[in-house]
């Protein structure tokens, strides 16, 4: 005679613990995941509007001083970090020139934006 199936155990999930988890979810995809750092912008958030020469960095903001951050170098980008942290180099550096017009650089207003948002 054969024993009769096991029986079959679900899992109980309290309300407050489903709450739990997607409040995390959402938390995580808004901040990028939990190996993106606060403040990490790229050209594929920007598209044709990125204004540098390189993929991506990190946006800071100390004070009024707004910094941009790739690889190992902190560029200011606004005036009061330049004046605040004359060792940073300017943006300058990496800033992309519009390429429909030959010497004048890209809208640098994205970026300020986003870093402002961070002070």
């Amino acid at each position: 005679m054969a024993e009769p199936p096991a029986p079959v155990r679900c899992l109980t999930v309290r309300p407050s613990t489903i709450g739990f988890f997607v409040a995390t979810a959402f938390f995580l995809a808004a901040c990028g995941g939990p190996d993106v750092p606060h403040g990490y912008v790229s050209r594929a958030d920007l598209g044709d509007r990125w204004p540098l020469t390189v993929p991506s960095g990190v946006l800071g903001c100390q004070g009024n001083s707004i910094s941009f951050t790739s690889g190992s170098t902190t560029y200011a980008i606004n005036g009061t970090a330049k004046n605040l942290h004359p060792e940073w180099p300017d943006i300058e550096a990496i800033w992309a020139f519009r390429p429909d017009s030959p010497g004048i650089r890209m809208d640098i207003g994205p970026l300020l934006e986003r870093g402002r948002k961070l002070c």
